[in-house]
């Protein structure tokens, strides 16, 4: 900005450099600097991991999805409630009575109502 306006001076530099390092301000509300982020992949295979989830619909019925990981072959019906039962019920008819076989493991997002 200072050279555009034509006013840049090379000493400026060390001091505007003094200024950026010691901000309160700048530190303050920098952007947290970026972390790579890997881990090890769920699956590697076919029903190696079953992802689960209940998404929340209209007239209190509830949408349970059964993924699979490795694929993200996607199964998905309406529910009337979130009981145990229900829950054994529908991944014995849509994933193993399915025809798709028994998962390694099955995956849920910590959401409480699939424990």
């Amino acid at each position: 900005m200072l050279q555009d306006a034509g006013y840049w001076k090379s000493e400026l530099s060390s001091i505007l450099k003094d200024i950026y390092q010691n901000c309160e301000t700048c530190l303050k509300f920098k952007k947290t600097p970026s972390r790579p982020i890997t881990c090890l992949p769920l699956s590697l295979n076919f029903n190696d991991a079953v992802a689960m989830d209940l998404k929340v619909w209209k007239n209190g019925l509830y949408i349970f999805y059964l993924i699979d990981v490795f694929t993200r072959l996607t199964k998905a019906q309406f529910i009337k409630d979130k009981k145990p039962s229900t829950i054994i019920d529908r991944i014995m008819s849509m994933w193993i009575g399915g025809g798709l076989g028994i998962p390694k493991k099955f995956v849920d997002d910590n959401g409480g109502e699939l424990n």
